[in-house]
């Protein structure tokens, strides 16, 4: 039983990552986002090393043209109070008018 449960769980992981991968990304267009980027402490572009990258995406409420708006929640907020990471973090904000699904804006 917990072998069939197993495998059934594989297969709809398989299934859903299946479905994703044929998603047609030509029927949203591209758009630009405003955005906050933090840099590590000892980041160079200059240098050989690689950071892990974070990409935060807020809520509803932060949606506009107010790049300090992302700075109220989550991990902009620490970085704004002064915690220090090892990794590099892009907050992108989303238009007013605009949801994260709207357009293709990972892309």
């Amino acid at each position: 039983m917990t072998n069939s449960l197993i495998i059934g769980l594989i297969l709809l992981v398989g299934i859903s990552f299946h479905s994703y991968s044929q998603v047609d990304k030509s029927t949203k267009k591209a758009v630009q986002y405003d955005y906050i980027i933090y840099k590590p402490n000892g980041y160079s572009i200059n240098q050989q090393d690689s950071f892990p990258v974070l990409i935060y995406l807020h809520g509803g409420s932060q949606r506009g043209d107010n790049l300090e708006l992302l700075e109220g929640y989550g991990v902009p907020k620490l970085i704004d109070e002064g915690k220090n990471f090892d990794f590099m973090v892009v907050s992108p904000q989303c238009p007013i008018d605009k949801y994260w699904t709207t357009d293709n804006w990972f892309d």
